[in-house]
């Protein structure tokens, strides 16, 4: 049975000493143990009685006992040699509260970050503060006063903004801790008295409205016969007397309404009249002097209320208001302004604004207000403790002006709209569709379309077809993901820019959103679709239940057929020669090839640019609406209409900023372009460079719709020219296939000459290279190197009629092997290309090496069990993860070994979240440099160095972490599965901390204590010392008995490399003669002067011409001169 915890908080951790610390020393307090702790442990007075030190023993053991007992079993270990109270609680302080820099660095950053949460009251907070400081202090490092007090008025809420500026005007002795505490928690009672006083008001406030509605059934009211409004009568009436007058709005004045204390504070605050202040409880605007109105009416016997009394309203009439914004000064119109010349402010009514349909956000000190359409109408600023707005009123009239009781047409959702440049910028799809989807507002940021399209020439040239004979079956679906139409349509006649020949087409039945494929052929399909399903049923929390396609080769394949039976996925196969069975696709791959020949011809682009043209359309036929439901697509998938105020019209001309890092003073900020498509991956768009041939996706666009890009590079509308097609997922449902080289013809025929060469000088002679020279004066060394040459050269690259390996010995090479050809410039190292990524491994020139490495890394995984694999979670974050791969070499630049590690894509985590905790020491190299003075050179102890194997796989996490399942390795029946971390992974943020915890751990429990002045140094019995920097350990013992035993228990812990006596740690080399040790780096300078071919260094004091004079104006400036001096040695 497990034992219960006895005491009433939480026994100490790793993770929670501060707290226990605290809790414990109560405890100790309550039950009079607490002076067996203290600094000087206490003493029996002279004479006791044998009852007396009986009682005395008792309570010394009933206080070990206590802490003894409050520790984790993970904890006891530290204090079980421990005799007394005061000897246990010196240990887990020396072990937790450590007196070095690395602590106190902790600590300050603690204290400095401390921050107040909105759930916490301010004596919470100021405490958090306190015991900050205090462990600093016990740290050995005490933060004075005034900057504890500082730090408790640094991070406050703005309410507490008042009484800060007022805690700033304290004299110097009066600045301390207490006082700013006493201040700060008398603060926070006035403001949460004044709360209450509000929730109570406001409770009243309710309470006599609802009485009132009570009195106003009892009485009569006044109704206007003229208005039919009450609260007046017909002479009373303002509207009646001003009936002639061409005003907008006629709201009669509020005579027996209660104003807001906005307009009780009118009548006694002066402003400026080119002040307006924002009332959302004024029923009308307000304005004090007659000269600024136009139109003017005078109105007699007419009174507002005002407060508790009323102010005289002389007339009414239309303001013209004039407001600076950013784009320019705009004008705006106030109409029915009452002309109150007793007040001193000028009011604008935020009841007329809610009522003219404009919105109004209030935030960071200010209220914006928009037109329906989200455009900025104007912004009042927060002026003494009134939002004002600046704006000159005009005497005279304008016809442009914009009037705020009625938004102006160029700014209301429901201004009509060209109807030809709309239909244009979505790709030539049915206007009257399109029209439809304007007055059901399927989208956000279409304009009101009404009439016709007259006839389109694009149209008739694209999409002129027979009549049709059927219409297209009825949806018969009621949920996404019932039905699954697929189609492959290809080969095109033109290959696309980047040798594209096919697509794939995905269409959901129900939703009729679009999936699109592009592909260099068919073979993919399978692996595409289920990409698909995993990103479908994992967005919509459904499965597919049955999927409708032809019966073609790439849909009836064995592992196509078996994968559907496993899923349950029911197969609908089409009749032979009955392409109509398949009627949903095979339409939509005829509209997408008319959508393609639209933009095409739209924007005068070649036809291998149909690729980029597809993918745009698909994009904007997701957002269309079909004619069936009257939304979109994309709407019917996500739950949200989409918005397009971003589309824009196909191949317009475009201008994209160009980055400072890209050009100099008096280069041009942009560069014209051509409009191709919507970003595959970022925000944004792609544009195309003819004059480059290049394809860059930037947000950063100006467009110029009326003019057609093509028409401004007249040379490049040719289809010679190759555009890199980026292989990457497109947006949430466009997807491009990964490129493999097409197969074409070469277009010229090469003899390449292949070329052996033994290498006759410096370390590497006798090894052997192999060249391949396609004509005098090129080299080429590696396959990378033979690929851009072809790609340079427009040939035909195929990597297996090239081999670059040296597995040979010398000695087994014929002499047709060997060449006598040299070269002028002599390869001075073996260059091994590191793959960046797994597909790279498996097809380099050395990928049985890198398949190995990978798979020794599986193995070590599944050893460890660093996860188990398990079901996608709902709403939990899956962190990704990547293969890294590496050389390990010694000293003399000789390889090791080749190493892959799964390195866990720890961006994805979230702070306080996924991780908490991320600092991890590690030795100083300055230690490692002295304990080999003291240790190896005067005492003539010996050392080792010591590699533990994937280290931070030790590491056991706290947090619940999902991990995708490395590239590779999926398990073939649960792809879809993700794998749940069981320990900490290269890569996490929290990896390192494990990693040491666990080692430290170690180190305590196997008979090690720490170094109390510094981090990372272990000592055992005297006879051994461990430096730790990670994972490498740097071992000195006194003889090779204490060596042995130590290696021997750490071997029981962790998985070692014995990597002999220490000569290359931390990229340094340790030489030892004659019993002395040097240090050098050899192999980094060698490094240099390969890079920089540098192969006769003369000495020199200092590497400069006597008297030169260096200056900051000799730095490069730009990108140009850095790369440039990049070529030479500092």
């Amino acid at each position: 049975m497990e034992a219960m915890n006895v005491f009433q908080f939480k026994k100490l951790n790793n993770d929670n000493y501060r707290q226990w610390k605290l809790d414990i020393k109560m405890l100790l307090m309550e039950r009079g143990l607490f002076k067996f702790i203290g600094k000087s442990e206490p003493v029996l007075a002279e004479g006791a009685t044998s009852r007396e030190k009986m009682e005395f023993e008792h309570q010394k053991c009933k206080a070990l006992a206590t802490i003894y007992l409050s520790l984790e079993e993970s904890q006891k270990d530290l204090v079980a040699e421990a005799e007394t109270a005061k000897e246990a609680w010196t240990l887990l302080e020396e072990i937790y509260e450590p007196k070095s820099r690395a602590r106190i660095a902790q600590l300050r950053s603690e204290f400095y970050s401390i921050k107040k949460q909105p759930s916490e009251s301010i004596g919470i907070y100021l405490a958090h503060i306190q015991q900050a400081a205090k462990a600093l202090k016990n740290a050995g490092k005490s933060i004075p006063e005034d900057e504890v007090a500082y730090q408790m008025i640094e991070n406050l809420p703005p309410e507490f903004d008042n009484i800060v500026q007022q805690i700033y005007q304290l004299n110097d002795d009066e600045f301390l801790p207490d006082k700013v505490r006493t201040i700060l928690l008398a603060e926070e009672g006035r403001i949460l008295s004044k709360q209450a006083k509000e929730i109570d008001n406001s409770k009243v406030l309710v309470t006599e409205e609802k009485k009132n509605i009570g009195t106003l059934k009892k009485k009569k009211a006044k109704v206007c016969s003229y208005c039919k409004k009450f609260g007046h009568l017909a002479s009373e009436c303002l509207l009646k007397s001003t009936k002639n007058h061409s005003l907008k709005d006629k709201t009669p004045l509020p005579y027996s309404s209660k104003m807001s204390a906005i307009y009780a504070s009118a009548l006694y605050a002066d402003s400026d009249e080119t002040e307006w202040t924002i009332d959302t409880a004024a029923t009308d605007h307000f304005c004090n002097k007659k000269e600024l109105f136009q139109d003017y009416k005078e109105l007699k016997n007419k009174s507002a209320a005002l407060g508790e009394g009323n102010t005289v309203i002389c007339g009414i009439g239309n303001v013209v208001l004039e407001i600076k914004r950013k784009s320019g000064k705009s004008r705006l119109t106030l109409l029915n302004v009452l002309h109150a010349p007793q007040m001193r402010r000028n009011l604008i009514s935020g009841r007329l604004i809610d009522k003219a349909s404009l919105t109004a956000v209030i935030k960071n000190k200010k209220i914006q207000v928009n037109y329906p359409s989200g455009d900025e109408m104007f912004i009042a600023y927060l002026k003494n403790n009134f939002y004002v707005l600046q704006a000159k009123a005009l005497k005279s009239s304008s016809s442009n002006l914009e009037q705020i009781d009625k938004v102006p047409e160029s700014h209301n959702t429901s201004k009509t709209g060209n109807i030809e440049l709309w239909h244009s910028r979505f790709g030539h799809q049915n206007a009257q569709d399109l029209i439809k989807m304007s007055k059901h507002k399927s989208v956000i940021g279409l304009e009101n379309l009404k009439g016709s399209l007259e006839c389109c020439d694009i149209c008739k040239v694209s999409k002129l077809t027979k009549k049709p004979s059927k219409e297209l079956p009825e949806r018969t679906t009621s949920k996404p993901l019932e039905l699954i139409h697929m189609d492959v349509w290809g080969p095109s006649p033109i290959k696309s820019k980047s040798g594209i020949s096919y697509f794939l087409s995905i269409i959901d039945d129900y939703t009729r959103k679009v999936h699109v494929y592009v592909m260099y052929n068919k073979k993919n399909v399978f692996k595409y679709f289920l990409q698909f399903k995993a990103m479908a049923e994992r967005q919509l929390n459904r499965k597919i239940k049955r999927i409708r396609t032809d019966n073609g080769m790439e849909f009836i394949s064995k592992e196509f057929t078996e994968n559907l039976k496993s899923s349950g996925i029911k197969v609908e196969r089409t009749n032979i020669y009955c392409p109509e069975m398949n009627g949903v696709a095979e339409r939509y791959n005829r509209t997408a090839l008319e959508g393609v020949r639209s933009l095409l011809n739209e924007g005068k682009l070649p036809a291998n640019m149909w690729a980029e043209a597809l993918l745009a359309f698909t994009y904007l036929k997701n957002r269309f609406i079909h004619r069936k439901t009257n939304k979109t697509p994309l709407e019917l998938w996500c739950g949200k209409k989409p918005s397009i105020r971003h589309i824009k019209r196909y191949g317009c001309l475009a201008f994209a900023y160009v980055p400072k890092a890209h050009r100099n003073k008096l280069q041009n900020r942009s560069r014209p372009g051509v409009f191709i498509g919507y970003a595959l991956k970022t925000v944004g768009y792609r544009i195309w460079y003819p004059d480059e041939d290049k394809v860059e996706e930037t947000k950063h666009v100006f467009f110029n719709e009326s003019k057609i890009g093509m028409d401004s590079f007249p040379n490049k509308n040719d289809s010679t020219s190759t555009v890199t097609f980026m292989p990457e997922q497109v947006e949430e449902y466009l997807t491009i296939e990964e490129k493999e080289p097409p197969i074409q013809e070469s277009t010229s025929s090469i003899e390449w000459k292949r070329v052996t060469k033994k290498r006759e000088k410096g370390k590497t002679a006798g090894r052997v290279d192999v060249y391949y020279y396609p004509k005098p004066g090129v080299r080429l060394r590696s396959l990378k190197e033979v690929k851009n040459y072809c790609d340079n050269e427009n040939i035909n690259f195929d990597p297996k009629e090239f081999d670059f390996s040296t597995k040979r010995e010398l000695k087994n090479l014929t002499d047709e092997d060997l060449s006598e050809e040299s070269s002028e410039e002599e390869h001075s190292a073996m260059v091994t290309e590191i793959p960046k990524s797994y597909r790279e491994a498996i097809v380099s020139s050395l990928k049985e090496k890198w398949i190995n490495a990978t798979e020794t890394e599986i193995s070590i995984l599944k050893d460890r069990e660093v996860w188990e694999i398990v079901p996608h979670p709902q709403n939990k974050t899956v962190i990704g993860c990547r293969w890294v791969y590496s050389i390990k070499e010694n000293a003399e630049g000789q390889i090791l070994r080749y190493k892959a590690r799964l390195v866990a894509q720890g961006f994805y985590q979230v702070e306080g979240l996924d991780y908490h905790e991320t600092f991890s020491p590690v030795v100083n190299f300055t230690l490692v440099r002295m304990f080999f003075i003291l240790l190896v050179i005067r005492e003539n102890w010996i050392h080792k160095h010591i590699d533990i194997e994937c280290a931070y796989l030790y590491g056991s996490l706290n947090e619940k972490l999902y991990l995708e399942q490395p590239e590779g390795f999926q398990e073939k029946p649960k792809a879809d599965y993700v794998a749940l971390l069981k320990k900490s992974l290269y890569g996490l943020h929290q990896s390192g901390r494990q990693w040491f915890k666990e080692l430290d751990g170690t180190f305590i429990s196997i008979g090690f204590y720490k170094y109390k002045y510094t981090n990372c140094v272990y000592i055992y019995q005297s006879t051994v010392v461990i430096l730790v920097y990670v994972d490498d350990l740097v071992i000195f013992a006194k003889n090779e008995e204490s060596m042995k035993e130590v290696i021997t228990k750490i071997k029981k812990k962790f998985k070692l490399r014995d990597l002999g006596e220490v000569k290359y740690p931390l990229g340094t080399e340790f030489e030892q003669i004659d019993g002395q040790v040097y240090l050098h780096q050899r192999k980094y300078i060698n490094k240099l002067l390969k890079k920089f071919d540098v192969n006769i260094c003369e000495k020199i004091k200092v590497p400069l011409s006597v008297g030169m004079n260096i200056s900051k104006s000799s730095c490069p400036t730009n990108v140009q001169e850095k790369k440039f001096m990049e070529k030479f040695p500092y």
